[in-house]
Protein backbone atom coordinates (compact mmCIF):
# COMPACT_ATOMS: atom_id res chain seq x y z
CA UNK A 1 0.00 0.00 0.00
CA UNK A 2 1.19 3.64 -0.54
CA UNK A 3 0.25 6.97 1.13
CA UNK A 4 -1.86 8.99 -0.58
CA UNK A 5 -3.05 11.71 2.40
CA UNK A 6 -3.01 12.57 6.04
CA UNK A 7 -4.89 14.27 8.08
CA UNK A 8 -5.30 14.90 12.13
CA UNK A 9 -6.39 11.34 13.09
CA UNK A 10 -6.16 9.33 9.79
CA UNK A 11 -3.86 8.68 7.35
CA UNK A 12 -5.07 7.39 4.04
CA UNK A 13 -3.42 4.91 1.90
CA UNK A 14 -4.10 3.25 -1.57
CA UNK A 15 -4.20 -0.73 -2.19
CA UNK A 16 -6.53 -3.54 -3.94
CA UNK A 17 -9.42 -5.49 -3.13
CA UNK A 18 -8.36 -9.14 -2.21
CA UNK A 19 -11.25 -10.48 -3.98
CA UNK A 20 -12.67 -7.94 -6.44
CA UNK A 21 -8.85 -6.81 -7.40
CA UNK A 22 -10.10 -3.02 -7.55
CA UNK A 23 -8.40 -0.51 -6.91
CA UNK A 24 -9.19 1.17 -3.29
CA UNK A 25 -8.47 3.93 -0.87
CA UNK A 26 -8.26 3.15 2.42
CA UNK A 27 -8.24 5.71 5.60
CA UNK A 28 -6.86 4.28 8.63
CA UNK A 29 -7.94 5.66 11.96
CA UNK A 30 -5.43 5.46 15.21
CA UNK A 31 -7.55 3.86 17.88
CA UNK A 32 -5.08 5.83 20.14
CA UNK A 33 -5.74 9.15 18.74
CA UNK A 34 -9.71 8.42 18.62
CA UNK A 35 -9.94 7.51 22.23
CA UNK A 36 -7.86 10.27 23.20
CA UNK A 37 -9.65 13.00 21.50
CA UNK A 38 -13.31 14.51 22.72
CA UNK A 39 -15.98 12.92 20.47
CA UNK A 40 -13.21 10.97 18.45
CA UNK A 41 -14.58 7.62 18.63
CA UNK A 42 -18.44 9.00 18.37
CA UNK A 43 -17.59 11.35 15.32
CA UNK A 44 -15.67 8.32 13.41
CA UNK A 45 -19.16 5.98 14.06
CA UNK A 46 -21.24 9.12 12.60
CA UNK A 47 -19.02 9.06 10.00
CA UNK A 48 -19.32 5.94 8.99
CA UNK A 49 -23.21 5.68 9.44
CA UNK A 50 -23.76 8.51 7.10
CA UNK A 51 -21.45 7.20 4.02
CA UNK A 52 -24.15 3.94 4.44
CA UNK A 53 -26.95 6.30 4.12
CA UNK A 54 -25.59 8.17 1.39
CA UNK A 55 -25.11 5.02 -0.23
CA UNK A 56 -24.60 5.35 -4.26
CA UNK A 57 -24.55 8.18 -6.19
CA UNK A 58 -22.44 9.29 -8.98
CA UNK A 59 -21.32 12.83 -7.23
CA UNK A 60 -20.48 11.16 -4.00
CA UNK A 61 -17.65 9.27 -2.84
CA UNK A 62 -17.85 6.08 -2.91
CA UNK A 63 -18.62 3.64 0.39
CA UNK A 64 -17.01 0.00 0.34
CA UNK A 65 -17.04 -0.73 3.75
CA UNK A 66 -15.91 -0.28 7.32
CA UNK A 67 -13.33 -2.94 9.62
CA UNK A 68 -12.00 -2.60 12.62
CA UNK A 69 -8.31 -3.85 13.91
CA UNK A 70 -6.20 -4.19 17.09
CA UNK A 71 -5.52 -0.82 16.93
CA UNK A 72 -6.92 0.61 14.05
CA UNK A 73 -10.28 1.45 12.79
CA UNK A 74 -10.39 1.21 8.58
CA UNK A 75 -12.93 2.88 6.04
CA UNK A 76 -12.63 1.97 2.67
CA UNK A 77 -13.76 4.17 -0.07
CA UNK A 78 -13.76 4.40 -3.43
CA UNK A 79 -10.10 5.56 -5.63
CA UNK A 80 -9.81 9.07 -6.72
CA UNK A 81 -7.15 9.48 -9.59
CA UNK A 82 -8.09 13.74 -10.18
CA UNK A 83 -7.20 16.34 -8.54
CA UNK A 84 -9.18 18.55 -5.82
CA UNK A 85 -10.84 20.97 -7.08
CA UNK A 86 -9.16 23.40 -5.58
CA UNK A 87 -5.72 21.95 -7.67
CA UNK A 88 -7.71 22.67 -10.80
CA UNK A 89 -8.84 25.65 -9.82
CA UNK A 90 -5.12 26.81 -9.19
CA UNK A 91 -3.95 25.17 -12.32
CA UNK A 92 -6.57 26.80 -14.45
CA UNK A 93 -5.44 30.24 -13.06
CA UNK A 94 -1.93 29.67 -14.15
CA UNK A 95 -3.49 28.54 -17.05
CA UNK A 96 -6.55 29.71 -18.39
CA UNK A 97 -10.27 30.21 -17.17
CA UNK A 98 -12.85 28.02 -17.44
CA UNK A 99 -15.80 28.35 -19.93
CA UNK A 100 -19.63 28.77 -19.09
CA UNK A 101 -19.75 25.11 -20.39
CA UNK A 102 -17.11 23.68 -17.83
CA UNK A 103 -18.44 25.86 -15.16
CA UNK A 104 -21.98 24.47 -15.53
CA UNK A 105 -20.52 20.92 -15.70
CA UNK A 106 -18.78 21.61 -12.37
CA UNK A 107 -21.30 23.46 -10.25
CA UNK A 108 -24.14 20.96 -12.06
CA UNK A 109 -22.59 18.07 -10.56
CA UNK A 110 -21.81 20.04 -7.20
CA UNK A 111 -25.45 20.63 -6.90
CA UNK A 112 -26.50 17.05 -7.58
CA UNK A 113 -24.58 16.16 -4.94
CA UNK A 114 -25.72 18.31 -2.94
CA UNK A 115 -29.30 17.67 -3.41
CA UNK A 116 -28.55 13.86 -2.93
CA UNK A 117 -27.14 14.56 0.77
CA UNK A 118 -30.14 16.94 1.69
CA UNK A 119 -32.94 13.66 0.39
CA UNK A 120 -31.13 11.50 2.77
CA UNK A 121 -31.78 14.23 5.45
CA UNK A 122 -27.99 15.06 5.58
CA UNK A 123 -25.66 18.19 5.83
CA UNK A 124 -22.05 18.34 4.86
CA UNK A 125 -21.20 21.56 6.63
CA UNK A 126 -17.87 21.81 5.37
CA UNK A 127 -18.44 22.14 1.51
CA UNK A 128 -15.12 24.06 0.15
CA UNK A 129 -12.89 22.99 -3.48
CA UNK A 130 -10.47 20.97 -1.00
CA UNK A 131 -13.26 18.37 -0.38
CA UNK A 132 -14.65 17.88 -3.88
CA UNK A 133 -12.58 15.59 -6.18
CA UNK A 134 -12.38 14.46 -9.37
CA UNK A 135 -12.65 10.46 -9.95
CA UNK A 136 -10.44 10.87 -12.88
CA UNK A 137 -8.02 13.08 -14.23
CA UNK A 138 -8.98 15.98 -16.39
CA UNK A 139 -12.45 14.51 -16.49
CA UNK A 140 -14.37 17.05 -15.41
CA UNK A 141 -17.35 15.04 -15.44
CA UNK A 142 -16.12 13.03 -12.98
CA UNK A 143 -16.67 15.00 -9.93
CA UNK A 144 -17.38 13.80 -6.04
CA UNK A 145 -18.04 15.34 -2.90
CA UNK A 146 -16.00 13.80 -0.11
CA UNK A 147 -14.69 14.37 3.27
CA UNK A 148 -17.93 13.71 5.86
CA UNK A 149 -16.00 14.32 8.62
CA UNK A 150 -18.45 17.25 10.36
CA UNK A 151 -21.53 16.00 8.34
CA UNK A 152 -24.52 15.67 10.60
CA UNK A 153 -28.07 14.38 10.36
CA UNK A 154 -31.04 16.60 10.00
CA UNK A 155 -34.23 14.66 10.62
CA UNK A 156 -33.65 14.59 14.14
CA UNK A 157 -32.26 17.43 15.10
CA UNK A 158 -33.78 20.16 12.14
CA UNK A 159 -31.63 22.82 13.17
CA UNK A 160 -28.07 22.03 14.64
CA UNK A 161 -26.02 23.71 17.53
CA UNK A 162 -22.76 23.79 16.57
CA UNK A 163 -20.09 25.75 15.10
CA UNK A 164 -18.01 24.36 12.33
CA UNK A 165 -16.53 24.73 9.04
CA UNK A 166 -14.63 26.56 7.00
CA UNK A 167 -13.98 30.13 7.23
CA UNK A 168 -14.96 31.80 3.94
CA UNK A 169 -17.20 29.03 2.89
CA UNK A 170 -19.32 28.30 6.01
CA UNK A 171 -22.74 30.22 5.97
CA UNK A 172 -22.79 33.40 8.40
CA UNK A 173 -25.37 31.56 10.93
CA UNK A 174 -23.01 28.95 10.80
CA UNK A 175 -19.67 31.22 11.23
CA UNK A 176 -22.19 33.76 14.02
CA UNK A 177 -23.60 30.95 15.63
CA UNK A 178 -23.31 32.18 19.70
CA UNK A 179 -24.27 29.02 22.10
CA UNK A 180 -26.36 31.16 25.00
CA UNK A 181 -28.39 32.28 22.01
CA UNK A 182 -30.00 28.49 21.05
CA UNK A 183 -30.40 30.05 16.90
CA UNK A 184 -29.56 26.99 15.15
CA UNK A 185 -29.32 26.54 11.56
CA UNK A 186 -30.43 24.09 8.91
CA UNK A 187 -28.94 22.21 5.77
CA UNK A 188 -29.43 25.39 3.57
CA UNK A 189 -26.00 26.30 5.34
CA UNK A 190 -24.40 24.05 2.81
CA UNK A 191 -26.12 25.77 -0.67
CA UNK A 192 -24.27 29.22 1.28
CA UNK A 193 -21.20 27.70 0.50
CA UNK A 194 -22.11 26.14 -2.87
CA UNK A 195 -22.44 29.76 -3.82
CA UNK A 196 -18.98 31.02 -2.39
CA UNK A 197 -17.70 28.13 -4.79
CA UNK A 198 -19.90 29.38 -7.68
CA UNK A 199 -18.68 33.51 -7.12
CA UNK A 200 -15.05 32.22 -7.78
CA UNK A 201 -15.97 31.54 -10.77
CA UNK A 202 -18.28 34.11 -11.89
CA UNK A 203 -16.20 36.74 -10.53
CA UNK A 204 -12.81 34.47 -10.73
CA UNK A 205 -11.98 35.62 -7.38
CA UNK A 206 -8.53 34.67 -5.79
CA UNK A 207 -8.57 31.24 -3.54
CA UNK A 208 -6.01 31.39 -1.64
Amino acid sequence: MAQIGKGNYARVFSARHRVSNKKIAVKCFSKEKLYNSENGLKSLYKEIKILQNLGNHPNIIEFIGNYEGNSTYYIVLGILDGDSLYQTIKKAKEEKKFTHEETQIIIKQIILGVKHIYDKQIMHRDLKPENIMFKNKDKLDSLVIVDFGLADFTNDVPYLFSKCGTPGYVAPEVANYVEKEKKGYSAICDMFSVGVILQIFIYWKEIQ
